[in-house]
Formats: C-alpha cells, structure tokens, sequence
C-alpha cells in the first residue's frame, strides 16, 4: 500500500469549478492531485472563498493556536492557578487539568504547522525560482528544515510543562520563537524572490521586525522579573505563592501584584502575547496563495499482493 503525495501544475483557465470529465483509473487505485495555477501565484481572486484550496491549512493552525491559548487561560484562571492579568502563556498549561489540554491543543497546532510548512515548500519547489534568484532552490529546503525545528520546540513546550520540567520546557519555547524567527526571515527571502507583489513582501517585513522586536523585549524584561523575583522569606504573609521542586523557593509562574518585579513580568507576558499573534499573522499571510492550492493523495493496492482479495469494484473515496 503506498501513500504518496502528488504536485502537478495545472493552467490558471482550470482554476474554476467547472465540472471534471471523467478519466479512466486502474481499479485499484485513488488519486487526488495536488494544482496549482503558476501564474497567478501571487494574486488574488474575489471569486474565491477565504476557504477555497489549501487555505483551510493556515486557518486550522491559526485557528488551534488560539483556541490553545484561550482555552487552557480559561481553565488556568477558573482554578485559580494564575492571576488573570496577562500571565505568561506556559503558565496557563502548567498544572492539572489545564495542562493536558494545553499538551494536547499544542501539539495538534504543531501537527498543522508542519503540514503548512510542507505545502509552502512545495509550493516554492514547484516555480522555476532559478529565472528569480539563483539562491532559492537552496534556501527552500533549508528552511523547511528550520520548520521542522521550529515544530519540535513547540512540541517540547506542549509535552514538557514549566512546573514539573522547566529547562525542557525553556528549551522549546526558545527554539520556536528564537527559530521561528529564522523561519520568517527565510520565508520572507523567498517572498522577495518570486512574488509579484510589494505589498504582500512589505506586510511580511513587517511582521518579521516585529517579531523580532517582541522577542527581544521579551527576553530583557523577563530577565528584569526573574532577577526582581522574591525569596520565599522575602513575600508577604499575605500574598499567595506555591514552592517549586519541594525547595525553599518560590514557582516563578506565581505572580501576583504583591510581588516585587510583578510589572516586569507583566509586560514580559504582553510581549509574548504579542509575539504568538505576530507570528499566526505572519502564517495567515500563507493562506492568498494556499487557496490556488488543492492537495492530493495517491494511493495504490499492490496487485502482486497474494494476502489481500482483490475487489473487480473500483475504489471510491468520498
């Protein structure tokens, strides 16, 4: 049984929904063939829904992200293991039964990101990008495996949570949001490359600073907190704090406007809010040329295989 995914080009005349004739296929086979019409990568039609192609793609992982976020937040907060204004959003996923929604809905967005990622790169494969720029047909690759890096580490968030495991846990969220980074920019290179429009590469340049932006004010000023951060001996009776690891110190993640350094971290956290919606922006940028996009899947039966019977019907997928 093989699985395999098919990119064909197709003429931009067959971008319509008109109705499809009929072709002849070997029985025992399905295929759904990837289009895309070549010439008109970079505009945009009207006539197309926001849904149209591949573009369902983006939305989901957009879409997951944020409801990650808000959801576990919501939990977090009804629990009252966060104070509800602005916490950092690992802190939202640190503890039961926030947690194990937040690994799950994390990860299902990581999943979807990396099945963009793919697209985007074969979408990019598929144009003779040399007649643009000599350098394309190398930084493709590369940054697709920059993608692929950038996923592991939001994986490392969603599976490895702050409380329990937080060198892990920095690790990943360092990797996506530092790499990520890396994966715009190479992105955004590309853009200039072979897009026929300004606009889209200037929206994309400025995403890309101001995600580099927000990443950096967010590291300055969480360094601020961290150090600001009191001892155990050094809180207020009255303000609320759980020790970490079974030592005599307080979890990071406990903040409360009793604390020193408080509002340091509460602009380190908007800075990180920021940066998550700069980058799902950044994606959604993705969805114009996904929607001249149509995935396919090919699959084909062995018919030397001697272990499975044979059906005379053909295959029919809906």
């Amino acid at each position: 049984l093989v699985l395999s995914l098919d990119f064909h080009p197709t003429p931009a005349s067959q971008c319509t929904h008109s109705p499809r004739q009929p072709q002849a296929q070997n029985p025992h086979s399905f295929n759904l063939n990837f289009h895309h019409s070549l010439s008109h990568l970079t505009s945009t039609s009207t006539s197309m829904g926001c849904f149209e192609g591949a573009a369902w793609l983006v939305y989901a992982f957009v879409g997951m992200m944020a409801l990650t976020v808000l959801v576990s937040y919501a939990i977090a907060t009804a629990n009252g293991d966060v104070y509800p204004a602005f916490p950092m959003i690992s802190d939202t996923g640190a503890f039961q039964p926030e947690s194990g929604v937040f690994a799950v809905m994390l990860s299902t967005s990581a999943f979807f990101a990396f099945c963009v990622m793919v697209v985007r790169y074969n979408l990019v494969k598929m144009i003779d990008t040399e007649s643009f720029n000599p350098r394309v047909p190398r930084l493709n690759p590369f940054a697709l495996v920059v993608g692929g890096i950038v996923c592991v580490g939001v994986l490392m968030v969603a599976g490895f949570q702050d409380f329990n495991i937080p060198k892990a846990h920095q690790a990943g969220a360092y990797t996506a949001f530092l790499i990520g980074n890396v994966y715009a920019i190479l992105q955004t290179i590309i853009t200039k490359s072979i897009s026929e429009q300004a606009r889209q590469y200037r929206l994309r340049v400025t995403l890309n600073v101001l995600c580099i932006f927000f990443v950096i004010l967010y590291i300055f000023l969480n360094a601020i907190a961290i150090k600001k951060a009191p001892k155990v001996e050094d809180i207020k009776p009255d303000c609320p704090y759980r020790l970490w690891d079974k030592e005599d110190k307080a979890w990071p993640g406990d903040w409360h406007p009793c604390m020193p350094g408080y509002v340091f971290h509460v602009m380190a956290a908007v800075c990180e809010w920021l940066t998550a919606i700069c980058f799902g922006s950044y994606f959604l940028t993705f969805a114009a040329d996904f929607r001249r996009v149509r995935l396919s899947l090919n699959l084909q039966l062995d018919v030397s295989d001697r272990y499975w019977p044979l059906s005379s019907q053909p295959l029919v997928i809906h």
